[in-house]
């Protein structure tokens, strides 16, 4: 009888797991459709911003200004398919091509929108990389473009995490904030990291809880000034002064008994 239970217990947990990974399928389906389902109707064909330009001034005289006009936090799909017209206007220069679609989603996006990253906004920075995490994805429906995402995710997840690194520094208080707690968290999971910064007194209690009380008295003495020290070793003589006489009455009073 017990073997019979045993059997169909790890039939059902089989079962159960079947169903997890079919789902899970079904999610990564649904989420890469949702990746590439924008329309392009709406955007002004790549091509008429390169109208009268050769392939060999493509790179000097491509109009990032404009181009970007239209064109900020473009879905995966509008850029793929930017990067499909400027292929069949210059066939020749395919990686030329993903360079510029790269350095328009990148360094030039990045100047368009410069003055946000000046003070801590935490909703644009959730929507940058929900944006930004479309691209981790993208490659699992179009690998040939997959380096060219890859530069897109990369750049603007380092640039997210310095930001956040300048905002901790300028205000140590940010990291109790739920939206940057979830920001730095979501960039730890992608392997983008950086030293949230603890004021001194933070710095204290974490030795203190952890006992680490070497390390403690090493970083107190350090950064202390030489009046404090001389202090301290005065206040540590009146405190050994103490015991040692608490001792020596002590001993006196059991010696006269």
């Amino acid at each position: 009888m017990k073997i019979k239970y045993v059997i169909i217990i790890l039939f059902t947990l089989c079962v159960a797991a079947m169903v997890y990974l079919l789902s899970m399928i079904d999610q990564s389906k649904v989420l890469q459709k949702k990746i590439f389902d924008s329309s392009t109707s709406n955007y002004e064909n790549i091509q008429t911003f390169t109208s009268g330009i050769n392939g060999i001034n493509l790179s000097s005289q491509f109009p990032f200004k404009q181009y970007l006009g239209e064109r900020v936090n473009a879905s995966v799909s509008i850029i793929r398919w930017d990067k499909r017209m400027l292929d069949e206007k210059y066939p020749e220069l395919s990686n030329e091509n993903s360079r510029i679609i790269s350095i328009a989603f990148t360094d030039s996006l990045l100047e368009k929108e410069k003055n946000v990253f000046l003070t801590y906004d935490p909703d644009y920075l959730i929507n940058l990389l929900q944006w930004t995490e479309s691209f981790r994805y993208a490659p699992l429906m179009d690998e040939e473009n997959e380096i060219l995402y890859a530069s897109i995710f990369d750049f603007w997840l380092n640039q997210i995490t310095s930001n956040l690194d300048k905002y901790s520094s300028e205000s140590v208080n940010i990291k109790y904030d739920f939206k940057y707690r979830y920001i730095e968290s979501k960039c730890t999971e992608y392997g983008f990291t950086f030293g949230t910064k603890v004021s001194s007194l933070e710095k204290v209690i974490y030795n203190i809880v952890d006992s680490n009380w070497a390390h403690l008295f090493d970083a107190s003495w350090n950064q202390s000034t030489i009046l404090q020290k001389i202090l301290f070793l005065f206040l540590l003589m009146i405190t050994i002064c103490g015991y040692v006489l608490v001792v020596r009455n002590v001993f006196l009073f059991f010696k006269t008994k």
